[in-house]
């Protein structure tokens, strides 16, 4: 096999750069209005975020305090990453009078921590998690939910496949739509073309991006015991591949 060239071994900055596209941060923008909704009316918010990667979420809390939790002291908020270096970037730019961020470099299949969390995140997770332990990966996050919180995925899924040409297909069509349809709203940055080239070949190859199908995400949650109470479709609109359940996903799960 060709050597792998792995956005995820750059500097964070670059992955900070490529994730800020105007098709992400809609995905963003509706993961905090799902926090929002379900937290309800309340003085207090404690975030857990699975697979954290740089504080890719870090504009978005401070948005969602903004708009939807004006008289909100501060958002207490812990991220777990297995990646030293986008760990140690996130807490240098973790800062915000608004925001109790602490950070652990940490398997977040395997992580150990003191108490539960009413609300648990996943964004682009998923996927980072390798086949053999996703389901370990859900155990940890029953184990750290509250019987009354909430889980929340935002997660790309791609079309079935069996074999490693199938797959490389797969991984291939999904981003080349994505990339279509990105460029028609906006340019993009030497590092965004840089990561949406490399997302596509880790992807295709299986190696950093181990995407799954919609139906199996669903068996490996459903065999845990979670519920979905809401799921939205965020990309593509219309029929643009062969199955409906291609594309982005926020799904809203509890116990």
């Amino acid at each position: 096999m060709s050597k792998i060239f792995d956005i995820y071994k750059n500097h964070p900055s670059v992955y900070a750069s490529y994730i800020d596209t105007s098709i992400e941060q809609r995905n963003f923008r509706s993961v905090i209005e799902k926090i929002s909704r379900y937290s309800g009316v309340t003085d207090s918010i404690n975030v857990l975020d699975m697979c954290c990667g740089p504080f890719t979420i870090k504009p978005y809390l401070i948005e969602l305090m903004d708009k939807y939790f004006p008289t909100l002291q501060f958002l207490e908020y812990t991220g777990v990453d297995i990646n030293k270096q986008f760990i140690k970037y996130a807490q240098k730019h973790s800062l915000h009078h608004r925001l109790k961020a602490n950070f652990m470099k940490a398997d977040a299949s395997e992580v150990k921590i003191s108490h539960q969390y009413g609300t648990i995140i996943a964004t682009s997770a998923f996927h980072h998690i390798t086949d053999s332990r996703k389901g370990l990966f859900i155990d940890n996050v029953v184990r750290h939910l509250t019987n009354d919180g909430v889980f929340i995925v935002y997660e790309k899924f791609i079309g079935k496949h069996s074999s490693a040409e199938e797959a490389i297909s797969s991984g291939m069509r999904f981003y080349s739509e994505r990339i279509i349809d990105i460029l028609a709203e906006q340019d993009l940055s030497s590092d965004q073309a840089f990561g949406l080239a490399n997302e596509m070949y880790l992807t295709a190859v299986r190696n950093q991006e181990y995407k799954v199908t919609h139906e199996e995400f669903i068996d490996v949650v459903s065999a845990r015991k979670l519920k979905i109470v809401e799921e939205q479709k965020l990309w593509p609109n219309g029929d643009r591949f062969r199955e409906s359940t291609i594309g982005d996903f926020v799904i809203v799960l509890q116990k």
